[in-house]
């Protein structure tokens, strides 16, 4: 999978347009901070490794 794709995904698992997530994802770089920096600004408190255990079990479920 592609980066582009893959925090596409992920702006829509957040249920933020994939603009938007590219723009904040561009400027927590730009600032020299950590991608996941980019996940706190959309959802405080998020738990990347939690997150993509979920979002793994729903794709799980969808391709039954």
């Amino acid at each position: 999978m592609n980066e582009a794709r893959e925090y596409g995904t992920w702006a829509d698992w957040l249920g933020v347009p994939r603009h938007t997530f590219s723009a904040v994802f561009g400027a927590v770089i730009a600032r020299g901070q950590d991608y996941r920096e980019t996940f706190q600004v959309f959802r405080p408190g998020f738990d990347l490794t939690e997150e993509r255990e979920k979002r793994a079990a729903a794709f799980n479920n969808e391709a039954r």
